[in-house]
C-alpha cells in the first residue's frame, strides 16, 4: 500500500487574516520606527518666563544659566530618544505636532 501525501492550502478565511496581519504589522512597523514625527517646542515662553524670573531677582544668573543648560539637555532628551522626530518652534507649527514639555 503506498502512502499519498495530501497538501492543504489555506482557506479564503486563513488567507484574509494573513493579509490583513501583514498589513497591520508592517504599518505598525513604520510608524513607529521610520515616519518622521512632528513635536514643537515653546521656546520663546520658556525664555520669557527665565527673564522675567531673573529680573525679578528669584534666582541668580548661574541659576538662570543652569536652567536654560537644563532647557538645552531636555531638548537633547529628546532627540535621543526618539531619532525620527523634527523639532520646530511653536511659532512654526499650526496644528497637528505634538508639544514637548521641558519642565
Amino acid at each position: 500500500m503506498s502512502k499519498q501525501t495530501i497538501y492543504s492550502a489555506p482557506g479564503y478565511i486563513e488567507a484574509i487574516v494573513i493579509a490583513l496581519l501583514t498589513a497591520v504589522i508592517s504599518v505598525a512597523v513604520y510608524d513607529n520606527y521610520f515616519a518622521q514625527k512632528i513635536r514643537f517646542l515653546d521656546l520663546k515662553e520658556a525664555i520669557r518666563i527665565q527673564k522675567s524670573l531673573f529680573i525679578s531677582g528669584a534666582i541668580t544668573k548661574e541659576k538662570w544659566k543652569e536652567n536654560l543648560d537644563t532647557i538645552e539637555a531636555s531638548l537633547d532628551r529628546q532627540a535621543r530618544k526618539h531619532p525620527n522626530q523634527i523639532i520646530l518652534l511653536k511659532d512654526v507649527v499650526l496644528r497637528n505636532g505634538d508639544e514637548i514639555d521641558i519642565r
